[in-house]
């Protein structure tokens, strides 16, 4: 036995509401509350009204969409041009000596085949690791090869 069948055992009756019972003030319903389909034309209408809405804000949320990947895109090849230029001028600087950039490389926590390969443009560095190796570049003292 279900808890209605239960109820209805006990002698409970459902209450029944009268004809055109409503909680709005005074029983009427507001116009804002309701838009009644006078015809199936205004229904096709409202629905196409619809849809046409949504393919506006599809639209513009994949332009935004589009727009943000090619912002990344070019924060990624504007950052591995600047590692390519900066890395390569600290190679240049070092005159070749291995032991500046291993130096380098520890200095930053990283390992010096990875260091190498952004020095190459093969990889990107995270953006706060590339702007402390950026200030250990600038403050960095140079051992003279021997």
């Amino acid at each position: 036995m279900n808890t209605v069948e239960q109820w209805l055992a006990a002698g409970n009756k459902p209450k029944v509401l009268p004809m055109g019972f409503t909680h709005f003030k005074d029983g009427i319903v507001p116009q804002s509350a309701v838009k009644p389909i006078l015809n199936e034309q205004d229904r096709i209408d409202r629905e196409k009204a619809i849809e046409a809405k949504n393919q506006e804000i599809r639209d513009y949320k994949a332009a935004l969409k589009e727009q943000r990947r090619l912002e990344a895109k070019q924060k990624f090849k504007s950052q591995t041009d600047e590692q390519i230029r900066v890395l390569g001028e600290f190679v240049r600087k070092s005159s070749g000596n291995k032991q500046d950039f291993e130096r380098l490389a520890e200095m930053a926590g990283y390992r010096v085949r990875h260091l190498r390969d952004a020095a190459k443009g093969h990889s990107k560095l995270g953006d706060e690791k590339w702007a402390l190796i950026k200030k250990l570049i600038k403050a960095f003292k140079f051992e003279v090869a021997a």
